[in-house]
């Protein structure tokens, strides 16, 4: 009979170490290249607008190298890989690559009128 608590609770530990080792596991995947997201970014983009697949598909290779010189997370290209529309790719944009506001240019004084007495 002491064995049961013994065994549950050994039991108990593996089932937690599994499921950590599960989930830890799931961050490991490597993330979609640049091209995969781009062959995906295409598809939506056509698919919304049809019509129009051979203008998208003819910057394929210039959309890859941007989004190599972007360097977008592993984060971002999966949010993108599971997006079905283009709203939804659009919500996987970081609030890093979102337009900012411009700053305010500091005032400008006027010119100084000149001196009494000297030449302008």
């Amino acid at each position: 009979m002491a064995c049961r608590p013994v065994l549950a609770a050994v039991l108990a530990a593996v089932l937690a170490a599994v499921l950590l080792a599960a989930c830890r596991g799931r961050d490991q995947v490597p993330a979609p290249s640049c091209a995969v997201v781009t062959d995906h970014v295409i598809a939506l983009t056509s698919a919304a607008y049809p019509g129009h697949g051979d203008m998208f598909t003819s910057r394929r290779l210039q959309e890859i190298a941007g989004c190599t010189a972007r360097q977008l997370s592993a984060a971002e290209r999966r949010c993108m890989m599971r997006a079905t529309d283009l709203p939804g790719l659009a919500a996987c944009r970081t609030e890093l690559e979102r337009p900012r506001p411009r700053p305010r240019q500091p005032a400008v004084a006027p010119p100084l009128p000149p001196l009494p007495g000297t030449k302008t």
